[in-house]
């Protein structure tokens, strides 16, 4: 009887040191995973403080190009969500802020091939330089 309580009492000390492990695992796991969140928390928290203009300083030129192409895109996505929300007497107005959104499109691929072929003739000159 005695010898069988040993094996009772070592099977149980064995099973609960296994399943204390197997937590304490799992504590760790998820404290990376909570450190995982609060990097990504606020990595999401500074691209918002820069979308809303701050901290602009130390963005690069590259950085603030997509921040205004992105800015530029959300304008032009809430122009057409209130566009189709306006009630049946103001149909009228959809083509006229269509035809803005488009004027301002046009507007700055023109000065996007401006710039381009300013940048393609300085380089021209440099060339012919060497």
């Amino acid at each position: 009887m005695k010898k069988m309580m040993e094996q009772c009492e070592i099977y149980r000390s064995g099973y609960f040191h296994a399943e204390r492990l197997q937590e304490e695992d799992d504590v760790q796991d998820l404290k990376n995973e909570v450190t995982v969140m609060v990097n990504s928390i606020e990595l999401l928290r500074l691209h918002c403080r820069k979308l809303m203009g701050q901290y602009l300083g130390s963005c690069s030129v590259d950085e603030l190009n997509e921040i205004t192409i992105q800015i530029e895109k959300s304008l032009t996505l809430i122009r057409s969500r209130k566009i189709s929300n306006q009630p049946s007497s103001f149909r009228v107005l959809p083509k006229f802020w269509q035809a803005k959104v488009h004027e301002e499109e046009v507007g700055k691929l023109k000065a996007e091939i401006a710039g381009t072929r300013e940048l393609v003739n300085e380089r021209t000159t440099l060339h012919e330089m060497v």
